[in-house]
């Protein structure tokens, strides 16, 4: 399953990626693994806030995640 959401400011991808995710594995989004376990959400809202062409890729849970600095977020099943 792959989808794209928005994320309406630089400070909500994380937000956004815990409950798209969360939604996606029909869980509260307290129940999901700890996400600085996959990636530094300080660095990452740095990266995204330095341009807006800018693309992240990582894996998170079950779920493979691209961020870009335009505020769009794709996540795919892995």
């Amino acid at each position: 399953m792959s989808g794209h959401v928005q994320a309406t400011s630089a400070f909500e991808p994380i937000e956004t990626i815990l409950y798209e995710v969360a939604d996606r594995k029909g869980v509260d989004p307290i129940d999901l693994p700890v996400l600085s376990e996959h990636i530094d959400p300080d660095a990452l809202e740095a990266i995204l806030e330095s341009a807006s062409d800018v693309r992240v890729t990582f894996q998170y849970d079950t779920h493979r995640i691209t961020v870009c600095g335009d505020g769009d977020v794709e996540i795919t099943s892995s």
